[in-house]
């Protein structure tokens, strides 16, 4: 979705009309970031309700506070770590100025370029993709950052990448 957001900017050359009106660019880039983030957090909501309806309708669960608590704190910093991929793709969009390539790189880290690095060398699981991979197990592998030292990498690949593409974005010429 970040890719589709932000790359259609690029590819279509709607971005230098944009920028041709001068239009103050942080502002612009925050809020398509902004409206992106909105719109990433309002498809986690919908689906993790729907995903308890069917804990609850499939396990026969009665809906008490600490089984909602429960999913409601794990859901939340699964929900975190969607919204990182989402800025660090958006991010390398920005750095890139393609749509093709952040998604390349993205999918392929997904679909397992990432657990193929894993193979290679100890340093893979501090890729954006791995580092937060404990989150979504049920048994935790033991090879991998935990929850919390995954999402600190992931914000920091997207912290980096993010004032990158800011940069390149404030500076850049038009054409």
């Amino acid at each position: 979705m970040a890719a589709s957001f932000f790359g259609q900017e690029f590819s279509n050359a709607y971005l230098r009309t944009t920028l041709l009106t001068i239009p103050s660019r942080m502002k612009l880039v925050i809020s398509k970031i902004l409206v992106l983030s909105i719109i990433v957090l309002g498809i986690g909501i919908i689906s993790n309700l729907i995903c308890l309806g069917i804990i609850i309708g499939q396990y026969q669960r009665i809906l008490t506070f600490p089984l909602v608590n429960n999913f409601l704190t794990q859901v939340m910093i699964a929900m975190l770590s969607w919204l990182f991929i989402t800025w660090l793709t958006a991010s390398l969009i920005l750095v890139t100025k393609s749509q093709t390539i952040p998604i390349a790189i993205m999918f392929s880290l997904i679909l397992g370029l990432s657990q193929m690095f894993a193979a290679l060398t100890k340093f893979a699981k501090y890729l954006p993709d791995l580092a937060t991979m404990n989150l979504f197990f049920s048994n935790h592998a033991p090879n991998l950052l935990n929850g919390y030292q995954g999402l600190l990498v992931q914000f920091f690949w997207t912290l980096n990448c993010f004032i990158i593409g800011l940069l390149l974005i404030h500076y850049q010429d038009v054409r």
